[in-house]
C-alpha cells in the first residue's frame, strides 16, 4: 500500500509520522522529569512539616517538664502534700478505700 502512494503524499505522511512521535517522544520525557520534580518538591514539603511538627511538640513536652519542675519546687505544693498527708492519716484505721468509694 505505501509503495503505491505518490512521493508528494509520502513525503508529508513521513513527516507527520516523524513529528507525532517526536512529540510522543518529548512528552514522555517531560512527563518523567516533572513527576521526578514534583515528587522531590513533595518530599522537601513533607520533611518541612515533619521538622516543624518535632519541633513544636519537643517545644510541648519542654514546657510540661519545665511546668512539672516548677510546681514540685513549690512551698505550696508541699505545703498542700503534707496537709493532704495528714487528713489521710486522720481516717485512722478504716478501709479509705471504701470510705471515699461510697462518699463521693
Amino acid at each position: 500500500m505505501f509503495k503505491s502512494l505518490k512521493l508528494t503524499i509520502k513525503i508529508p505522511l513521513i513527516m507527520l509520522v516523524l513529528a507525532i512521535l517526536n512529540t510522543g517522544v518529548i512528552s514522555c520525557i517531560s512527563l518523567f522529569f516533572s513527576t521526578q520534580g514534583t515528587e522531590h518538591q513533595v518530599e522537601q514539603k513533607l520533611e518541612a512539616v515533619r521538622t516543624q511538627t518535632s519541633s513544636s511538640i519537643f517545644e510541648y513536652f519542654k514546657f510540661i517538664k519545665d511546668d512539672l519542675l516548677l510546681n514540685a519546687e513549690s512551698l505550696t505544693t508541699h505545703d498542700a502534700l503534707r496537709e493532704f498527708q495528714s487528713s489521710w492519716d486522720q481516717f485512722g484505721d478504716i478501709n479509705k478505700t471504701d470510705y471515699l468509694q461510697k462518699n463521693t
